[in-house]
């Protein structure tokens, strides 16, 4: 069956015929769903207190690592980036020498882990459709948890940074926070309709997840004036606890087949059982993987549906790439000279600054699609415009009142990736939910992987020279997310006028058949 092209069809009211649906989720209880959506953000909070933790931390760790190293400490410490002769040439070059090797070790730790998560991630996202939701989070949980076990082990033994990379291959193998996330959109999927409840349910659920790892860095900041050791520990704690609630309290919502045959089958040829099982799984593997990629290939689900899934998935790469790449690079650039912001200043101000936009983002949500009743896809068109001119004034910030403004320019930035996630789920059939989640979490990760490298060695290119280019270079990719928005609402608004004219010749005596409230 083909998804419906406006914005507000009920997806759970859709009874799927085909026979390669394997998502029917009619059956799901009120219990169920409010159970699913209560569980869901303690689910989301636990996860990504223990992911931001080793997020925090690691620039601030590689950058005294590097300044031990070098016995730079007594010039510059992460929190003491420079000295009080710091425009002093000499003191300068000490800071670059730093700032270079640690983009540089940053890069060798993150950019290897991406290909194993993209792959995870299409093989565990669109297994959840068919086999539950719980295996989506299970993976990344788990993952993270040994990556922080990892970390303990390096901070509290002194062992060398690159050791790190074990663990980051581990949280890879699980999916990273791109399977945690596209879990958390299918189940949001699956007990919401549409449309502007939706939207808004996802991208609350992007704000929680996003401000419970801004209240963690607010905390984290301050505790690595005393120890990287402890904040590792208690995110290990975290992890553990996140893992439990996902097993014992958090409900399916979708019917689900068993990846093993039931033990009481087992009894009696219990190797060709377990072979068959093996074999139905990676058959299934293989078949959603294909499905995955398919969304963007083939046309099924109605005039324009292709082309509209191809520039929101264009969009949703070009902001990724930004918003992936920005806070690395940014935590360097305020640390360099003149700004000269110690770490802890910047993971507060980051905190602060996160809190704030997400407030705004919500209400500015609620007027827009309350009072004026903007589609998805306009408000889209607010964050865009937001990212191209907070990033063309970073690029120029020498002091704090300028950094100040950018943030306040910045304010709707966040907005798109979860308007583009909205966007995207009410293009496609209800039984491809788990497939375009995963499909937008593999290229995620890709383009984080792609995009985040290139501002990196640009970044270290220009360091000596004009450090806020790589800032130009962002405000670049979102001008062209801006004109691919632009061509996107002009698909939406010629399918609109057809339908106008379909619905004139049906009915030509011109009577309200009723509201769309997605226009």
């Amino acid at each position: 069956m083909a998804a419906k092209s406006g914005e507000t069809e009920p997806l759970l009211a859709s009874r799927l015929t085909s026979a390669e649906s394997d998502v029917d989720n009619d059956h799901l209880s009120l219990s169920v769903r409010r159970r699913a959506v209560w569980t869901l953000p303690l689910v989301v909070m636990t996860y990504f207190i223990s992911y931001y933790t080793a997020v925090v931390i690691l620039n601030p760790y590689l950058y005294d690592l590097v300044a031990e190293e070098f016995n730079f400490k007594r010039n510059s410490s992460s929190q003491q980036p420079c000295t009080e002769d710091h425009r002093n040439t000499s003191e300068r070059t000490i800071q670059e020498t730093i700032q270079k090797k640690v983009s540089t070790t940053e890069l060798y730790l993150s950019l290897p882990c991406y290909p194993f998560a993209a792959l995870s991630i299409l093989i565990v996202g669109p297994l959840t459709d068919k086999y539950g939701r719980k295996v989506g989070f299970l993976f990344p949980i788990i993952g993270t948890f040994l990556k922080q076990v990892i970390y303990v082990a390096t901070v509290g033994l002194h062992l060398p940074p690159m050791v790190l990379i074990a663990g980051h291959i581990c949280e890879a193998i699980g999916g990273s926070f791109a399977a945690m996330l596209t879990s958390m959109f299918t189940v949001i999927s699956d007990v919401t309709y549409p449309g502007p409840k939706r939207s808004f349910h996802i991208t609350f659920m992007e704000a929680l997840q996003t401000m419970t790892g801004a209240a963690g860095a607010f905390a984290i900041g301050q505790w690595i004036r005393v120890s990287y050791f402890y904040p590792l520990v208690f995110s290990l704690v975290v992890s553990i606890v996140s893992l439990l609630v996902t097993i014992f309290i958090l409900p399916e919502t979708v019917q689900t087949h068993s990846l093993v045959a039931p033990i009481a089958t087992m009894y009696t040829g219990l190797w060709s059982q377990m072979v068959t099982s093996v074999h139905n799984v990676l058959s299934s593997c293989l078949y959603k993987f294909k499905r995955s990629f398919v969304l963007f290939i083939n046309d099924q689900c109605g005039q324009y549906g292709l082309a509209k899934r191809r520039l929101c998935l264009l969009i949703f790469i070009l902001t990724v790439a930004v918003n992936f790449s920005t806070p690395g690079i940014q935590t360097l650039y305020l640390m360099k000279s003149p700004r000269c912001w110690p770490a802890t200043r910047i993971l507060t101000f980051g905190s602060i600054q996160i809190v704030c936009n997400w407030a705004a983002i919500l209400i500015v949500m609620a007027l827009t699609q309350k009072v004026f009743k903007m589609a998805d896809r306009h408000i889209a068109i607010i964050g865009v415009v937001s990212s191209m001119t907070s990033a063309v004034f970073m690029s120029e910030a020498v002091n704090d009142v300028m950094v100040y403004e950018v943030a306040v320019l910045a304010f709707m930035t966040r907005a798109i990736i979860p308007m583009m996630r909205s966007v995207m789920s009410s293009v496609v059939n209800s039984s491809e939910q788990g497939a375009v989640y995963a499909s937008m979490g593999c290229v995620e990760l890709l383009g984080a992987a792609l995009f985040g490298t290139i501002a990196n060695r640009v970044y270290y290119a220009t360091l000596s020279t004009w450090a806020g280019s790589v800032f130009l270079m962002f405000a670049g990719q979102m001008a062209i997310a801006l004109v691919l928005l632009i061509f996107l609402n002009l698909l939406f608004l010629r399918e609109k006028n057809q339908r106008t004219d379909v619905t004139q010749d049906v009915n030509p005596g011109n009577i309200q058949i009723g509201p769309d409230p997605s226009w």
